[in-house]
């Protein structure tokens, strides 16, 4: 009986703020929904607008994009707490929800989440140390209205190197206005000593040493964010909502969460099930209940075994979380498998800025440089291969224009008797009459595809001449039978050619051969 009483007691105070009501403001990056009021609704949006807009200055962003998220502003934290699951910021299949509650201060622990969130979500990683540094530095983001302070110190056992380092830059007057310089280098993927060079005019090790004396001087400062100029009344106007429009949310929120559930089991029961075709379906079904997670792709790509697809697979994991080191690794090397050596040296220099541990890039960086090696020795065993595959297409076309010779030498002396001692040939012809004719030494046969060209040296040496051969199969040969022409340079022998004079400039030729006799 009293468990009874007890659950009608909930359900009256469930019931009591679920129908209360609910109403909307909208900002650049937030749908807001709440059922506190007004004023705290908008006071929550500046706060959230302001901290994004703090934050994309320091990163040397045009914007810091939250993707359409939603806010439901809850009157309580006891109203909040069942739909926040151990965080305020929940990811879903289309947008991330943030739960907040009107009575619970956005302090510390929500800002490093929030900062996280919108880091992770709109650059490229950066250095661990960093990115460390730049969540302890906005944990203590100060915002009233529009002005933002930054540089609060956090509580004494969270003032480490990280901080200390990204604080000075922050506020030293050495380094004022300069973070955003190396922030900038590092998001495009430059390394940490260039960069820092680049910002400040010094090395790592120099910046650490006076970032370990920053720290233990104390005495650390704050400076002004110049802040957006917003005014909540008019930016942010009341707008209703249908009456079951919490229902709806908070069954979405219970569905996202099943969703979610559904599929860690998905991954989990993949990368334990022996049987390939049951893991790869349990796979496309993750894929499918959350198409925006890189995850199922990653684990798709590395049991297939067709190098193009196991690609394309891998291309649309980094796509979707490009702050991944692995899945930039396995791109890296399909791309080497595959001998693409410039996309491998692309993937693996991400891999390298996606790293999450300096022990880690340095590993992924000497992979990076030895893809220079296999580069140059696959271009030159590519260039070997390619020099053979023509020697040997030029032998076959040699051949073929040798063979295809001695065929008419054998139709020419086809069926002809033996000449008599001491009778001149006579040459059979039914064409024009040849105005030229040659008598020298054939010294060499140039074989040009279907045709042949003569180079013939006058008796005397004096004179070289060259003649074309433009159908073999009109050219009458004359002489002993066992005369051939091969291509290439020719053992000296004595020849009578007739010839329409008919200059080729483009093959250096004096005329077209009609007659060929080997005396």
């Amino acid at each position: 009986m009293m468990s009874r009483t007890r659950l009608v007691i909930l359900l009256g105070g469930a019931l009591a703020w679920a129908d209360s009501r609910w109403v909307e403001f909208r900002s650049d990056g937030f749908q807001l929904f709440t059922n506190a009021s007004s004023r705290q609704a908008r006071d929550t949006l500046v706060t959230l607008e302001q901290f994004r807009h703090a934050l994309s200055k320091t990163l040397a962003r045009p914007e810091i994009k939250t993707g359409g998220a939603q806010v439901l502003l809850f009157r309580t934290a006891a109203e909040a707490r069942p739909h926040a699951t151990g965080s305020a910021i929940q990811p879903g299949r289309e947008r991330v929800t943030l739960v907040l509650a009107a009575d619970t201060p956005l302090g510390p622990r929500f800002f490093r989440e929030y900062a996280s969130w919108l880091i992770e979500s709109n650059t490229d990683r950066m250095p661990p140390s960093i990115e460390r540094g730049l969540l302890a530095l906005f944990s203590t983001l100060e915002v009233k209205a529009t002005r933002i302070t930054l540089g609060h110190p956090p509580p004494a056992p969270d003032r480490d190197q990280d901080w200390a380092r990204v604080h000075m830059f922050a506020v030293d007057a050495d380094y004022y206005g300069k973070l955003p310089v190396m922030l900038n280098n590092l998001q495009k993927g430059i390394e940490e000593e260039p960069a820092y060079r680049n910002a400040f005019g010094k090395t790592r090790p120099e910046v650490d040493r006076r970032a370990a004396q920053y720290l233990a001087a104390g005495g650390f400062l704050t400076v002004p964010v110049s802040g957006r100029p917003i005014d909540p009344e008019r930016d942010y106007p009341e707008r209703s909502v249908e009456p079951d429009f919490l229902q709806k949310t908070l069954a979405g929120l219970a569905r996202e969460r099943a969703l979610a559930a559904e599929y860690e089991s998905l991954l989990a029961s993949a990368q334990r099930e022996p049987d390939g075709g049951q893991a790869i379906a349990a796979l496309k079904k993750a894929a499918e209940l959350q198409p925006k997670r890189a995850a199922p792709r990653l684990l798709l790509a590395r049991r297939e075994l067709d190098m193009p697809k196991r690609i394309e697979l891998l291309k649309s994991a980094v796509s979707l979380d490009r702050r991944d080191a692995a899945a930039w690794q396995a791109l890296a090397e399909a791309y080497q498998t595959a001998h693409q050596y410039a996309d491998a040296a692309k993937a693996w220099l991400a891999a390298e800025q996606a790293a999450t541990s300096d022990a880690q890039r340095a590993q992924l960086r000497t992979a990076r440089l030895d893809i220079e090696r296999q580069r140059l020795d696959f271009e030159e065993a590519e260039r070997r291969r390619i020099a053979e595959e023509k020697e040997r297409e030029l032998r076959k076309l040699k051949e073929a224009a040798v063979a295809e010779l001695r065929a008419l030498e054998a139709r020419v002396n086809k069926d002809q008797p033996p000449a008599s001692p001491g009778e001149k040939p006579v040459p059979w012809w039914d064409g024009p009459n040849p105005e030229g004719k040659l008598r020298g030494l054939l010294k060499q046969v140039d074989c040009l595809g279907r045709q042949a060209r003569l180079l013939i040296e006058s008796e005397d040496g004096k004179v070289t001449t060259r003649l074309l051969i433009r159908d073999p199969g009109k050219i009458a040969i004359m002489g002993a039978q066992e005369q051939t022409l091969g291509c290439g340079k020719q053992k000296p022998r004595r020849i009578v050619v007739e010839y329409f004079p008919k200059p080729d400039s483009k093959l250096a030729t004096a005329g077209d051969v009609a007659t060929i006799e080997f005396p």
